[in-house]
């Protein structure tokens, strides 16, 4: 909310590959929330460091320096296979490992002296933790929705899951990417949608590429079309340049950047930059000095160069779109909107326009969208908001495997419309096992095993989903068998990584204590050195307090107040400070905050009285009163420059607060009586516009 204190009543968190994105949304607006130094994206990065763990934009910055720390967690690492896994190895740094029954990864890193393997679901949970407590700061937290990709199963669903467990937080709503880009390009746009539209929305970001059209009215969204993929994005086009750079440094200099880690991602880094330099530009020039011990890589490529090196992700991307476009041919598209890091490229834009015969718009910042329309969709999923009706439909198939026989059956087809509640029967061969699996075009996954207690012949489900949760199976008329899924960490593991969360949140809470008491320690030895160099301040502080402000300076003065890291140490010398200098300062910090207010008060009646700012009847009066003010003010200012610096002001700020409030209200009956006088009406006009960009905090909540 951008510095403000506002009452929001639900969190939209936009979870892309290189960063996350916060929204808070109330009475059916949604709005960006600050995460770290006033911006509303948070990097998709870790680091570890001694007892510290860095997250977002700090992190990326100590990137280089501690790779081997150094942790992200994109969406193409939320469920891997080994073949695919070899596919991201250009971009991991982090020592790691790789449990291919889980399908996961484990970073190996080293807090505070120790070796610890990270499952993604704690990474997952370093990474949502800022942004929950940048929701506490804007007073929201009661409902959190996340976006994920339509096509991940119900184990990658179950990670998000349970980094909420992890951190102690009720599970989120899970919004389809989609569905958050179609609500919050509604909000943005309202007035595209008099009349129905279909909008193609096509997302093609880092790691994943995705297609959906959603037909949007004023009153309604609904998905009529999806296609995704899951390992086509820009850090394909990324992958092929680094080949390309690096056998160029290779053939120059005779050596290899295959294990020299730092340069690779030195190479990234202006891979990036120049990859988007080319879609402003016809061509761009790397240059990186000392890649590799001394040598530097200097190259000149044109977007026709890049272009062809890119060739190969170009095409998949076509055929991808040639594939839409087949699928599309009996619906209509009335607009596209084309977002993601990939609409920024020409050649990728063309290739849409050129296969779907439309223009493409790009409108849209997708992550800050997508956070919006989550944020709006938790709103929606608890009914606190207008009466907007969201339809979505399976993207993922739904299968049951009979164990004895190896009998398939569907239970939810693709496509199926959400919310869904369905009944059906499963025919059997007296098996006491059956296999459920999410399918997709590329992939099968295992859903859930369930055990029967006898063989069956035939069995009995309920089956139910809504759009933001997991597909339910309940076995009919058997109460003692729990519902699926249970695709769960285990309450004891879940305590674990709980407590090594809250051993991590404590000590980056001390780390923010310890840089806050050094941070007062400079500011208090400042402020000091400033005063004792200061002749007022010498000639009016009584001698005691002087002395001791001067002994407690030279004492600590020379100090190295970042070598000392002990809390308790550390809040010894702030209070022995703030007892030494503390009432000398806040009194003095009290006059200055009055003065200022005396002068902008000073500023406003005088304007009054010089712009002939009165009502005519009883104007002599009213001048006089303007008069007096003016006199207590000036009054005011001379009783405080005679009042010695270490006792407090004897025209208290309250009382100046007072004063301005009573006139504000004085000068509204005023305005009031003369509001039929248009003369008088167009000169506090004149006035507003004058002083409008000068009005402070003591006249603000008047205008």
């Amino acid at each position: 909310v951008h510095g403000e204190t506002e009452i929001m009543s639900n969190i939209g968190i936009g979870f892309a590959s290189t960063q996350l994105v916060i929204a808070a949304a109330r009475e059916n607006q949604a709005k960006l929330l600050n995460v770290e130094e006033g911006h509303p994206f948070l990097p998709n990065a870790l680091i570890f460091k001694g007892d510290r763990r860095i997250c977002g934009q700090s992190a990326l910055l100590q990137k280089k320096s501690n790779l081997t720390n150094f942790v992200s967690c994109p969406l193409s690492l939320f469920s891997v296979t080994a073949a695919e896994l070899a596919k991201e190895s250009p971009f991991i740094f982090a020592d790691h490992t790789f449990d291919e029954i889980a399908g996961e990864i484990r970073f190996n890193v080293s807090f505070a002296g120790n070796q610890v393997t990270l499952l993604p679901q704690q990474v997952l949970a370093g990474l949502f933790r800022p942004l929950l407590e940048a929701s506490k700061r804007a007073g929201a937290a009661k409902d959190i929705a996340v976006s994920i990709p339509a096509y991940f199963t119900q184990k990658e669903r179950l990670r998000i899951v349970e980094a909420f467990r992890v951190l102690g937080v009720n599970p989120p709503l899970l919004v389809p990417e989609h569905v958050a880009l179609g609500l919050g390009f509604l909000k943005a746009r309202p007035d595209l949608f008099q009349t129905p539209r279909n909008v193609l929305f096509i997302d093609f970001g880092q790691t994943k590429a995705s297609v959906a059209l959603i037909e949007i009215t004023g009153a309604s969204i609904a998905t009529r079309y999806q296609l995704h993929r899951r390992r086509l994005g820009v850090r394909d086009a990324d992958a092929l340049l680094l080949a390309h750079f690096m056998g160029i440094y290779e053939k120059t200099y005779n050596q290899s950047l295959a294990k020299v880690p730092k340069a690779r991602l030195r190479l990234l880094d202006e891979i990036e930059s120049i990859r988007k330099e080319l879609s402003a530009n016809t061509e761009a020039h790397l240059h990186i000095e000392s890649l590799s011990g001394d040598n530097d890589l200097d190259c000149l490529l044109s977007r026709k160069e890049f272009e062809k090196l890119i060739g190969p992700v170009l095409e998949e991307f076509s055929a991808y779109i040639f594939q839409v476009a087949s699928e599309l041919k009996d619906l209509r598209v009335d607009h596209i909107e084309f977002v993601g890091g990939g609409a920024r490229i020409p050649a990728f834009a063309a290739a849409v326009e050129n296969i779907l015969g439309l223009p493409c718009q790009r409108t849209l910042l997708s992550q800050e969208t997508i956070a919006k329309g989550a944020a709006l969709f938790a709103g929606l999923a608890v009914k606190q908001f207008d009466k907007l009706i969201v339809e979505d439909q399976t993207y993922l198939e739904l299968v049951s495997v009979a164990a004895a026989g190896n009998i398939e059956q569907t239970l939810i087809a693709r496509g199926a419309r959400l919310p869904l509640t369905t009944r059906i029967t499963l025919p059997l061969i007296g098996e006491t096992q059956v296999r459920f699996e999410e399918r997709s075009d590329d992939r099968k996954a295992l859903y859930s095993t369930l055990t029967l207690p006898s063989p069956a012949n035939s069995l009995p489900l309920s089956i139910s989903s809504l759009i933001y949760g997991p597909i339910t199976i309940v076995l009919e008329g058997q109460p003692q068998i729990p519902a699926i899924p249970a695709f769960e960490l285990t309450a004891a593991q879940i305590q674990e990584l709980s407590e090594f969360e809250q051993r991590v949140a404590r000590s980056e809470e001390d780390h923010k204590l310890v840089m806050n008491l050094q941070n007062d320690f400079d500011s208090l030895i400042f402020k000091a050195k400033s005063s004792i160099s200061d002749r007022a301040f010498l000639e009016q502080v009584d001698p005691a307090r002087r002395d001791a402000v001067v002994g407690v300076y030279n004492r600590y003065k020379d100090l190295d107040i970042h070598s000392i890291t002990s809390k308790a140490d550390l809040l010894g010398i702030v209070e022995e400070l703030n007892r030494e200098f503390g009432v000398v300062f806040l009194r003095n910090d009290e006059r200055s905050r009055v003065v200022s207010m005396l002068n902008e008060f000073q500023t406003r009646v005088l304007s009054i009285i010089q712009g002939d700012l009165l009502p005519d009847r009883d104007k002599e009066g009213k001048k006089k009163i303007l008069m007096d003010i003016l006199t207590w003010i000036h009054n005011s200012e001379e009783q405080i420059k005679k009042t010695p610096l270490h006792q407090a002001s004897p025209v208290p700020w309250t009382e100046v607060e007072r004063q301005v409030s009573d006139f504000e209200r004085d000068y509204a009956l005023w305005v009031e009586e003369a509001k039929q006088n248009p003369s008088f009406a167009q000169k506090v006009i004149n006035l507003g516009k004058s002083l409008l960009a000068g009005v402070t905090a003591p006249f603000s909540k008047s205008k």
